[in-house]
């Protein structure tokens, strides 16, 4: 890892998104200065920075403490309902998985019911037969020295014995013919048990997997709305300050328009322009009320808290056939389409079907899923690839946000001076402030794409952003 050096750490202190202070004063200067106008001028800025203030710090606190982001994601574990539902999504799923092999199992138990009693039926009916042949060999003939004489009523006897084993042997063959019927019913309804039961004996054998996926999908979403704040934020600070600019403008205008330099159509031009303007304020902070109301009621939070964010300003390298790789391993998705081949292919070997149909079908089943297994690993190969270049090109474009940030912080700073000194107007302060507030919010924009590409690529999270 490489860790950037110290000017790089720079602390934001928001304590609300409403309070960043500045000052309105008006003040008259000449036509050759073109300007008399209204400005809400800053102070100076500082680059000045230690390395113990990678953090940016957001709200109001009351009172009740700061939080930082851990804090906030263990809340978010115990309180949040969308959290813990969905945890019990996945453990819902193992239980209908239980239940498959429990069907699974009392047809396997009728199945050998039946096998069982066939055998039994086979062997009575072999019984009788090996039988009937005894009492044949009786019946022929009685030998009493040389003579051979014929007992007609033993020989009625043993016919009806005969007669007897003969329709036992028929209900025997009858009920055979009965529980066949039903083996290979259930032999049918075994195959379609068992391969429902592996099927979902997915959701079993890797409930932790699946867990811990959505797991960090969740959280990571949660990481989002946590450093969305920031944007808000410094996107609130832009549009001020180029609402003051437009303020400022218009002022100038109105002067212009008095001398005959300018129509009023200008003016109207401007009145539009602070009024749309003031409607993307008025969105922008409607957005993060909403943003801060739903991490406080997904973490339990009552009162309104301070919150401080790590910025990231170390650098992963990462390997990109290991990551894609351990995507790949680590996603529920593949895992899965890999248990459907498998439970496919041995249907198909141990299935208990003669339909020609039906084995086209399950043959087509395991080719479908084989090309979608392939279709998967290039998607998050893709995928993989995408998220590791927007990571490093999230980091180049940080360090030169951040050299431009510092050229705004100056060039803010040379006409505040020159202000000052009657040496620049207004206006000049005005439109420098909102390009120095434009630095900041982009240089901000790559901290957090950086923070959340990240997040994805350490935690392998598949589909995100």
């Amino acid at each position: 890892m490489e860790r950037k050096p110290k000017y790089m750490n720079m602390k934001k202190n928001r304590r609300d998104i409403s309070n960043k202070s500045i000052n309105i004063r008006r003040i008259s200067i000449s036509i050759c200065l073109c300007l008399s106008v209204i400005l809400k001028l800053g102070v100076p800025v500082s680059a000045e920075v230690s390395e113990a203030d990678a953090y940016y710090e957001i709200g109001t606190g009351n009172g009740i403490g700061t939080y930082d982001y851990d804090d906030l994601l263990s809340r978010y574990r115990t309180n949040s309902i969308a959290y813990k539902r969905n945890m019990l999504e996945y453990q819902i799923q193992v239980f209908n998985s239980n239940l498959e092999d429990e069907n699974h199992s009392n047809i396997n138990i009728q199945h050998l019911n039946v096998l069982e009693r066939i055998e039994e039926l086979e062997q009575a009916k072999k019984a009788l037969i090996e039988y009937k042949k005894v009492l044949l060999s009786q019946k022929t003939q009685m030998v009493t020295g040389s003579a051979i004489t014929i007992d007609n009523t033993l020989a009625d006897n043993k016919q009806e014995q005969i007669n007897e084993i003969d329709t036992q042997i028929m209900s025997i063959d009858s009920q055979l013919l009965q529980y066949n019927s039903t083996k290979s019913s259930v032999e049918v309804n075994l195959s379609e048990a068992r391969l429902s039961k592996n099927i979902s004996s997915f959701y079993s054998s890797h409930q932790g997997m699946i867990e811990n996926e959505a797991r960090r999908k969740m959280e990571n979403d949660f990481l989002k709305q946590c450093y969305s704040l920031i944007i808000y934020q410094e996107q609130l600070d832009y549009y001020k300050a180029y609402n003051g600019y437009l303020t400022v403008l218009r002022e100038a205008d109105s002067i212009r328009y008095r001398y005959g330099l300018v129509t009023d159509i200008v003016l109207d031009a401007d009145e539009v322009n602070i009024l749309h303007n003031q409607g993307t304020i008025n969105e922008n902070v409607n957005s993060y009320k909403a943003e801060i109301n739903a991490i406080k009621n997904d973490t339990g939070i009552i009162d309104e808290p301070i919150i401080r964010l790590e910025l990231f300003y170390y650098k992963n390298v990462y390997d990109l056939e290991n990551t894609i790789q351990e995507f790949i391993y680590r996603n529920s998705g593949y895992q899965q389409i890999r248990n459907y081949i498998s439970s496919y292919q041995e249907y198909r070997d141990t299935a208990k079907t003669s339909s020609y149909t039906s084995n086209r079908q399950t043959e087509a089943r395991i080719e479908y899923y084989k090309l979608q297994k392939e279709e998967l690993e290039d998607s998050i190969g893709a995928y993989v690839t995408k998220a590791v270049n927007s990571y490093e090109k999230a980091i180049i474009s940080r360090d030169a946000s951040w050299k431009e940030l510092q050229v705004k912080n100056n060039q803010y700073n040379a006409y505040v001076t020159k202000y000052k000194y009657k040496r620049a107007s207004q206006l000049d302060v005005a439109k420098m402030l909102y390009e120095k507030e434009a630095a900041e919010l982009a240089y901000y924009q790559c901290c957090y794409d950086i923070v959340i590409w990240q997040d994805i690529i350490d935690n392998c999270i598949y589909g995100e952003q």
